[in-house]
Order: C-alpha cells, then structure tokens, then sequence
C-alpha cells in the first residue's frame, strides 16, 4: 500500500495524475514485485488475501500555498479528481482518496504561508472555512 501525494513532489496539476501512476509503478511496484514470501493482508479468523497489485491513498490539498509548482487549492482538487480517476482505471490501479475531512488538529503543521496539511477535504461541509465539495 501506497500514500502518494502529487502535491509533494512539486508538479503543476496538470501532470499530476500521470506523475503518480509513474511514481507508483517505477518506486512502489517495481520495489515489491519480486518479493518472496509475498505478502498477504489478513481478513478474519487466520484466513489471508494477497493484496492488490496497487492499492493507494492519494489526494491534493484545497489549503492555501504552494510547493515548487503545486499549488494548494480547490481548483487544483477539482482537476486532479477530473483527471486522476480515469487515468487510474485506465491503469487497473485501485486507490481511495485523502481524504474525506478536513483535520483541525493537523494546524499545527501550517505555516504563515504553507496552509495545506489541514485541508484535504472531499465529501462534506464543516464549519466557517470549509469547501465546496465534488463528487
């Protein structure tokens, strides 16, 4: 399982769909696919599943501020949530998104200028600052 988040590699929006699906499969599956024992993930009672090829947790801030080229925003959220799905069942990649709600407790990470580890919020409307949501 991989968490990988575009944003921190400092890349434009706009290729951050096909950044991610390369960076999964030249750092993540490349890196695991000869492993012996293969890993299994435990379900109930002792029985096991290998896991999936790619299973991965990604997602773009709607915060304020930047890194390099990535740019937080909801803008920038609603891009990557038009260009990400596709590219990723193009792939056969199977994934979730980062993530459902905005975190309070992650303000300790934000900055003067950096106000993304916060605001990753997908689905709802919560409080004064919230997002507007995609689906």
């Amino acid at each position: 399982m991989a968490n990988i988040h575009p944003f921190f590699s400092g890349i434009d929006v706009n290729g951050a769909a096909n950044w991610t699906l390369e960076f999964l499969t030249n750092n993540v599956v490349s890196t695991t696919t000869n492993l012996s024992p293969k890993p299994n993930i435990i379900i109930s009672e002792g029985n096991s599943v290998p896991p999936p090829t790619a299973l991965m947790a990604v997602g773009w801030p709607t915060g304020s501020g930047s890194l390099n080229s990535s740019v937080a925003g909801i803008d920038e959220l609603q891009y990557f949530i038009n260009t990400f799905p596709a590219a990723a069942t193009a792939a056969g990649v199977d994934y979730y998104w980062f993530e459902g709600y905005d975190e309070p407790w992650k303000i300790v990470y934000d900055t003067a200028t950096e106000q993304y580890e916060d605001h990753w919020v997908y689905f709802c409307r919560c409080g004064a600052n919230s997002r507007d949501y995609w689906m």
